[in-house]
């Protein structure tokens, strides 16, 4: 028999869960803020696509990187196992290239949409010598000739949007944790995930929505007190382990709910 997830219940779960892990996830916290505020202080703007990935995509992967580190070691802590900061190391080390064949095939179409856009760039170029092509408006001008075209391209984009949403959700919602916690291989790790969210993508994106809104709600916040930059990369560090709480309390509850 299995009990519907309660959005409530998984939410006071999570935070008491978060400041019982809090002092065990510190030193990987503190690591967090030290590459976060490195990679911030060599990072120029981003001003399009080629700019992303040079600034802001390596802060996204270092970030990946030490999310599923606190995420593994909040697992380890829900589950009453022992926590030793080398071992923990280690084995992300080990698992570190089954992370990244992970998010490269979750990041695929992104990475897709983003040769697409610097196709299009280079071409606005070569039409367009006066122009450096870093104006997206610009850009985006000299390529539609009708309001109709830009209507059409925003329902496709919309569309995409979704059905993106819907796969890679279901596909990465549990395959990092399964990855380090139950040793699975990439694929597998991602088909595990991808079962476990069978007939629960609604309410797991409704989960997901509410932490996005809290998560931006907690950053003006800081904004008050703090640099508007500096408040988004310690929000973001603060964040990290609630989601991480969240995605433990939600795998275990399933898991439990769904066995035999």
């Amino acid at each position: 028999m299995s009990n519907p997830i309660s959005i409530i219940d998984t939410y006071k779960k999570a935070f008491k869960l978060y400041f019982q892990s809090f002092m065990n996830i510190l030193p990987y916290l503190s690591l967090a803020t030290i590459a976060n505020y490195l990679c911030i202080q060599f990072a120029g703007p981003s001003e399009n696509f080629s700019d992303f990935m040079k600034n802001d995509f390596p802060v996204i992967m270092i970030n990946s990187v030490f999310s599923l580190t606190v995420m593994y070691v909040i697992y380890k802590k829900h589950h009453g196992q022992k926590i030793n900061f080398l071992d923990v190391i280690e084995n992300i080390g080990k698992r570190l290239p089954a992370l990244i064949a992970v998010y490269g095939i979750i990041l695929l179409p992104f990475a897709m949409f983003g040769l697409m856009w610097l196709g299009i760039d280079y071409a606005h170029k070569l039409h367009n010598p006066g122009n450096s092509g870093n104006d997206l408006a610009a850009v985006a001008q000299s390529i539609t000739s009708s309001m109709e075209i830009i209507g059409s391209l925003l329902i496709v984009a919309g569309i995409l949007s979704l059905v993106y949403t819907f796969f890679a959700l279901r596909f990465s919602y549990f395959a990092g944790l399964l990855l380090v916690s139950k040793k699975l291989g990439p694929i597998s790790s991602l088909k595990a995930s991808w079962k476990l969210t069978k007939g629960k993508w609604w309410k797991l994106f409704f989960i997901f929505v509410i932490f996005c809104l809290f998560s931006f709600a907690c950053t003006k916040l800081m904004g008050f007190v703090i640099m508007a930059k500096g408040a988004e990369a310690v929000n973001s560090i603060l964040m990290m382990p609630l989601w991480s709480s969240v995605i433990v309390i939600l795998l275990d509850r399933i898991e439990t709910t769904t066995s035999p």
